[in-house]
């Protein structure tokens, strides 16, 4: 029905930070809180690792289709104002 993936990672500035990477819940499934109970499997996970934090990084195209800000929102995360740089190694 849905899959998230979640790692984890040490910064200087936060220690061990874990990061949900995706989210995906079916078509078929979604508006039944199949996402929310991924998110939350996600926090426990990294909670139990030792993490300070959980981060979520949402793209144009997710906001444009799901507006994943105010979903992620709900669950109690909250913009950082930090900007993220990628270089394609393609």
């Amino acid at each position: 029905m849905g899959i998230v993936t979640v790692t984890s990672m040490l910064y200087f500035e936060w220690g061990r930070l874990g990061e949900i990477g995706d989210l995906y819940v079916l078509p078929e499934a979604r508006g039944n809180g199949i996402a929310r109970r991924l998110v939350q499997a996600a926090i426990d996970w990294c909670r139990a690792r030792g993490c300070s934090a959980v981060e979520v990084v949402t793209a144009p195209l997710g906001e444009a289709a799901h507006g994943l800000s105010n979903f992620y929102s709900r669950l109690g995360f909250a913009a950082t104002g930090r900007t993220i740089s990628l270089l394609r190694l393609d």
